[in-house]
């Protein structure tokens, strides 16, 4: 299997990069030795042909070539897995990815930025920026994929992404969107945000996230009696432009059934079942999860809400296995990301992108936000544009 190949032809990668081959060269080389090729029944080899190569702006090269008729996908996905093999023999940071037959192979001169600073964008619809890649910002779309999983080693971003998500909710959406937040570090991080008009509530404890999930429940059975009268089932064809988000900070916080009542662990169950719940039928009324925990694994993620959430990011984590369980069987590269603050895996569909998250300091945030809080006034003028860009206890 490729895979193998892959390992066993690593020293011959190696000799790659040492060589004075050029990169297209070089890339076609790794497709011999990754076996990146089919057999047909006369016995005949089928390759990947080269059609073009096209600059990216002005941070490298896109090599595009069209796959052989039958190529495998489990190929292409080991490929995508084991893209380090190309970074190894080039010597340069790579991309791959595939549509309509082809293969590109993006080659990059430069590294992704160190950092990179939040600043807000007026745009339509429910995207919000997600991480900066070699070549162009991403973004996630919410009403595209409803719920989004997060987790790796504390104090490398998880919370600071919440923090540029719901500013950019804000702003874009101050009359529509509309947030519960559930923060199990003690209230430490969502507390200072109950003032914002559209927050509706926070939860601190395992008691006050039963209230709220209870709340969010009561909402998600009233906006389906709606859809029946009405006669949708998607809201996203409505006009109604109204979206509910649950987000959730550190869900490895709530207590361990070990340590409760027998009270306690039915409150705990509920409020896991009621979070599965909205997960498994809240995407098509409006309702999104955004569940953050430093290891997601099942006693803390509910299997509904990691099956229901097709993206996913990762922030650095200890090792292979750790990242498999945030981002799915086979998926370890966010151990091997390097430590630096904001560096994250997302995980699109199929779609796996290293990329650097955008960093808002508190500063910021209270000057885009200030504006909502319950007597505020807006502010008069930008006064934070020389923001410190470095993350600094983010998370």
């Amino acid at each position: 299997m490729i895979l193998e190949s892959i390992g066993a032809s690593m020293l011959l990668v190696g000799a790659i990069r040492t060589s004075n081959m050029s990169d297209q060269k070089k890339i076609e080389k790794i497709f011999e030795y990754t076996k990146t090729w089919i057999k047909t029944e006369q016995g005949n080899t089928k390759k990947c042909q080269f059609i073009r190569k096209a600059p990216i702006s002005d941070v490298g090269t896109e090599y595009v070539y069209r796959l052989p008729l039958g190529m495998p996908f489990k190929k292409l996905e080991y490929l995508n897995e084991n893209v380090g093999v190309f970074k190894d023999g080039l010597h340069k940071n790579v991309e791959l990815d595939w549509d309509g037959g082809m293969l590109h192979v993006n080659v990059y001169e430069t590294d992704l930025p160190r950092s990179w600073p939040y600043r807000f964008e007026n745009k339509n619809g429910w995207k919000v920026p997600i991480g900066k890649t070699y070549k162009e910002v991403v973004w996630h779309d919410f009403d595209e994929v409803p719920h989004l999983v997060g987790g790796g080693t504390t104090r490398y971003g998880k919370t600071n992404l919440m923090k540029v998500i719901m500013t950019d909710l804000i702003k874009n959406h101050p009359q529509d969107v509309e947030l519960y937040l559930i923060d199990l570090k003690a209230g430490v991080e969502f507390s200072k945000y109950q003032k914002l008009e559209q927050v509706k509530k926070v939860a601190t404890n395992i008691e006050q996230t039963y209230d709220l999930l209870n709340e969010v429940c009561t909402r998600l059975e009233i906006k389906q009696a709606q859809a029946r009268e009405q006669g949708w089932s998607n809201i996203i064809d409505t006009k109604d432009n109204s979206r509910i988000f649950i987000i959730v900070d550190e869900a490895g916080d709530i207590p361990d059934e070990g340590f409760m009542d027998s009270n306690e662990r039915k409150t705990r169950k509920e409020c896991q079942w009621m979070l599965s719940h909205i997960a498994r039928i809240g995407g098509a009324f409006g309702f999104r999860e955004l569940f953050f925990s430093q290891y997601t694994t099942a006693d803390v993620l509910p299997r509904q809400i990691k099956q229901n959430a097709d993206s996913k990011i990762c922030f650095k984590i200890q090792n292979g296995y750790a990242s498999e369980v945030i981002l799915g069987e086979k998926n370890t590269q966010a151990a091997d990301l390097p430590k630096i603050k904001g560096r994250a895996i997302y995980k699109d569909g199929p779609d796996l992108i290293e990329l650097q998250v955008p960093y808002i300091s508190d500063r910021l945030m209270n000057y885009y936000l200030k504006e909502y809080e319950g007597g505020a006034d807006e502010p008069a003028s930008n006064g934070d544009t020389d923001l410190a860009i470095e993350f600094r206890d983010v998370d």
